[in-house]
């Protein structure tokens, strides 16, 4: 390594934090070793109490490796198979289900609807709801599947659900029990474990979002149907030791690793994306549940990992940067980019309303201008300010660290999957 990496790290994460005001917990390591770990901002803002080492985050859809490494350990002990049909062990399932084997649960290639997508005011009512598992099944099970099942790739946070209720038919355990016993105690992750509904979990982070300009609490959410999908909470220390046995094959045997570890659609493997970044093979996943935002990151060839735990909802792309210090590649110093001004015939075409054309069609985004400012609106929440960095690029005004661009596709205008209204 670098003799100068240390340094540039705090640098540069002494910087940004100076500039955007950082609330969460950072953690670089190689082989076991900390190069960095650091708390930053407040597990409760309105008591002013600091976030430490031992606070404890949501880390939302991190928590599908976890999910993804019991069902290799009862695959290894012969209890469960990855090839066979779902309905093998919850017969009552829909005839469309068939086809689904544990595999297709796994790399989110069954074809099963997203119930963030496919269930009607899902955000505005049902996740606040402590449903049984069996309640919340039937929110999508009868759901037409959106595509043939293993053809095609897209993100379903229902097929792990699905995948939870079957690990506790085969463990005949609680889910969050089984885990303790088969992974969370052996590893003596302490701090770790699963939000049951109204439980007091001490140390634990307060999550926050940004409404328009304002920092506010998180909506409530209950968090015991996101069992397998994105319901633990963990600190920085606790996912080290995880990562760790992930090396040293605690858990699991190498056969196992290289079937969590291996690209199958769309370069996602069991609860792991699979790139190359840095020219190295990148393992990563990211969390997200309101008010909280987390990422795992390792290159298994150096074994470098970079963990962090947010109670703030707002994008952390900033990790790329830290990557590429630990590897020598490009970076600048933080810095908040200058206003410039707009091209007033590039703006009025950009200014108007758009529309989803993925997932929930009637999601909108609006962008519009008032007394010389620029704001963006979506859905029903509030606006917020940006202002122009170039003809295409705005930012909000406040201290989140995100640069919106549009882009033009033929005779249409984009914003990510919103397209403007005709």
């Amino acid at each position: 390594m670098n003799d100068s990496v240390p340094f540039n790290l705090v640098q540069y994460i002494e910087k940004y934090n100076e500039i955007w005001s950082l609330s969460g917990n950072i953690l670089i390591s190689q082989g076991g070793t900390v190069l960095f770990k650091k708390s930053f901002g407040k597990a409760n803002f309105e008591n002013n109490v600091d976030n430490t080492l031992k606070t404890k985050f949501y880390i939302g859809s991190i928590s599908k490796q976890f999910a993804a490494a019991l069902t290799l350990i009862l695959y290894e002990e012969g209890k469960i198979s990855l090839c066979e049909s779902v309905r093998k062990y919850m017969p009552l399932l829909p005839r469309s289900y068939q086809t689904i084997n544990i595999h297709h649960l796994l790399t989110h290639s069954s074809g099963i609807p997203d119930y963030y997508e496919c269930v009607i005011d899902f955000e505005k009512y049902h996740d606040k709801i402590p449903y049984t598992n069996d309640e919340f099944l039937e929110l999508y099970k009868n759901k037409p599947l959106d595509f043939e099942v293993g053809n095609n790739w897209k993100y379903s946070n229902s097929g792990w659900h699905l995948l939870g209720m079957i690990l506790e038919k085969i463990t005949d355990q609680p889910f969050e029990e089984c885990m303790h016993n088969r992974i969370f105690d052996p590893l003596e992750m302490t701090d770790t474990g699963y939000d049951i509904y109204r439980s007091i979990i001490p140390f634990k982070a307060n999550g926050y979002v940004v409404e328009g300009d304002i920092l506010k609490c998180a909506p409530f959410y209950d968090m015991g149907k996101l069992s397998c999908s994105g319901g633990i909470y963990s600190t920085t220390a606790d996912l080290l030791k995880w990562d760790n046995a992930l090396y040293e094959e605690r858990l699991l045997s190498k056969s196992s690793l290289q079937l969590m570890f291996r690209k199958y659609l769309d370069k996602y493997g069991y609860g792991w994306f699979i790139d190359t970044r840095n020219n190295k093979t990148r393992f990563f996943h990211s969390g997200r549940v309101e008010g909280y935002r987390s990422r795992i990151i390792r290159y298994p060839e150096t074994k470098h990992s970079i963990i962090y735990l947010s109670n703030i909802d707002a994008e952390i792309d900033w990790l790329q940067d830290i990557e590429s210090i630990l590897f020598g590649g490009d970076y600048r110093l933080p810095y908040k980019p200058q206003k410039v001004q707009v091209d007033e015939k590039t703006l009025y075409e950009l200014l108007g309303e758009y529309k989803s054309m993925s997932g929930k069609l009637e999601r909108t985004f609006t962008f519009s201008k008032e007394n010389d400012r620029y704001y963006f609106k979506w859905n029903s929440n509030p606006k917020f300010e940006v202002y122009p960095i170039s003809n295409h690029c705005f930012r909000p005004v406040n201290w989140i660290d995100m640069t919106h661009e549009f882009r033009r596709e033929g005779s249409d205008i984009w914003l990510y999957e919103y397209k403007k209204n005709s």
